[in-house]
């Protein structure tokens, strides 16, 4: 018997793996059918330059994405997408965000962490000098019900919100469709 997954994926962009020392400058990501560009499981990572566009209406076209690293920089970014400008994820510290923006879409996320009940940590995270134009959010903290763990020390400094639906939201109750088809469970 065949068995259907319920949602497919298409690939990631740019990928940064278990890496350490990278630098990443000056290139344009344009219409990723995914996420544009992951940092994942790596360390003293710098992302200058870039820019990141995709259509508003397209779902899943995260511009940023940076999970499970330490010590990474983003600088100088534009970064216009249908989903997360950027998003810092689970077991990420130090993270300096400065002198970019963000158009369109969500905006940058904290998480979402915890899904499945597993524990979830984001720490150190600053954003400086950031302009927010037309996203749905300027920041906003997913969270699954039954997780645990924390989300802590983050800091915006001169930020400008332009046409920003929603400052800051809090989610303790993340279940999108997208990711978890059915009803979510009442933890």
């Amino acid at each position: 018997m065949r068995r259907y997954t319920p949602f497919v994926y298409a690939p990631v962009l740019v990928k940064i793996q278990n890496s350490a020392q990278v630098a990443f400058r000056g290139l344009r990501m344009v219409r990723s059918p995914f996420y544009h560009l992951v940092v994942l499981d790596s360390r003293d990572v710098s992302i200058e330059d870039v820019v990141i566009k995709a259509p508003e209406e397209a779902p899943n076209t995260d511009g940023i994405d940076i999970l499970g690293s330490a010590n990474v920089r983003i600088r100088r970014c534009s970064v216009d997408t249908g989903d997360d400008n950027c998003a810092i994820k689970e077991g990420s510290r130090n993270v300096l965000v400065e002198n970019s923006v963000f158009a369109k879409g969500h905006g940058v996320s904290i998480g979402s962490l915890g899904e499945h009940g597993t524990r979830g940590e984001v720490e150190n995270v600053r954003f400086e000098n950031i302009v927010f134009n037309g996203t749905r959010w300027c920041s906003r903290v997913k969270t699954w019900q039954g997780g645990t763990g924390f989300v802590r020390n983050i800091t915006y400094n001169k930020v400008l919100m332009q046409g920003v639906d929603i400052p800051l939201m809090i989610d303790q109750y993340y279940c999108p469709a997208s990711q978890h088809p059915g009803p979510c469970a009442e933890q």
